[in-house]
Parts: structure tokens; sequence; C-alpha cells
């Protein structure tokens, strides 16, 4: 187990990246293969990462081909608001090549280049495409639909309709 002055007095609170900070001490891992690739960045439903620093933050960008995230703030009703629309959304998309997270931009606000929130943006292989702000449902779901629906179209997690197979 890594031994720095730093982790013994945060250990509590950052217990859940010790395999992460463990694996960059000895020279070896990645962010996507300590923290994210179990369930230990996960909020409570194991379906939406949380990105906790800046270093999660830029190796989702880069490790992640799409990556949905939702940018909010404890203090934001409409934010608690549509967290369990959020929520729901990553896990009826479950088996797709997304990755859901979210952000808490008073934790990290060099994250965010936006003006209000909620804000959902979509980034491509670390390239924002496309974003909708505010609190509707309807805006959300069209943005999820039209990204995770059109990665799977493209190949990565869903096999291609019938009239599409090679015979």
């Amino acid at each position: 187990m890594l031994c720095h002055p730093f982790l013994l007095v945060y250990t509590a609170r950052t217990a859940k990246y010790l395999p992460y900070l463990d694996a960059k001490a000895s020279g070896g891992g990645s962010y996507s293969k300590g923290c994210c690739s179990d369930a230990s960045c996960n909020d409570g439903t194991g379906d939406v990462k949380t990105v906790q620093s800046l270093q999660h933050w830029k190796d989702l960008k880069r490790t992640e081909p799409l990556l949905v995230v939702d940018f909010t703030a404890s203090w934001c009703k409409p934010c608690r608001a549509m967290a369990p629309i959020f929520e729901g959304l990553a896990k009826e998309n479950k088996g797709a090549a997304a990755v859901f997270a979210k952000v808490d931009i008073d934790n990290l606000p060099e994250t965010f280049d936006g003006t209000s929130i909620p804000a959902f943006y979509v980034f491509k292989n670390g390239v924002k495409v496309d974003s909708v702000t505010g609190s509707g449902e309807s805006k959300l779901r069209k943005l999820v639909a039209d990204h995770v629906g059109q990665q799977q179209e493209d190949g990565s997690g869903a096999s291609p309709p019938d009239d599409k197979k090679v015979q």
C-alpha cells in the first residue's frame, strides 16, 4: 500500500482512489484500469461515474470514445431534479458503448465551459460535439438518443438490423 502524508490526511475521504494512486505510484496502471474499471468511482447507482479530480476528468475524456456528462452543483435544484432522469438514461443505455459521468462544477470548475446548469455535454473522442442545458427531460432524452443510438448504429454495441446484415 502506498504511504504518503497526503494520503494519510485524506484516506477516509479518498479511499476509493487508493488502488489507482497505488498503481500510479508504482509506475503502472491508468485511471481507466484503476478507478473506472470497477464500481469505485460510480455513484450509488453503479451506472454513472462521479468525476472527483481533474486527472480523472482528463483520463475519461482521453480514453472514452463516447462520454455523456451531467454538469451539476449540489445547490442547484433543477440539477437535483434531473439527476434521477440522467441516472435512468445511464441504466437504459448500460449495454451501449457510452460512458455516463457527472461533474460537480463547484469542485471542478475548470472542467465546465458553460454559463448555466444543469448542462449535459456529449464528447466523442475527447471533443465536445453536442450539449443541452436546462431541466427539460425531452431535450436530454433526445441528446442521448441522437448520440448513443448513433454510436450503436455505427457498430459499436449493437448488431445491424436484419436488412443490413451481410448474407
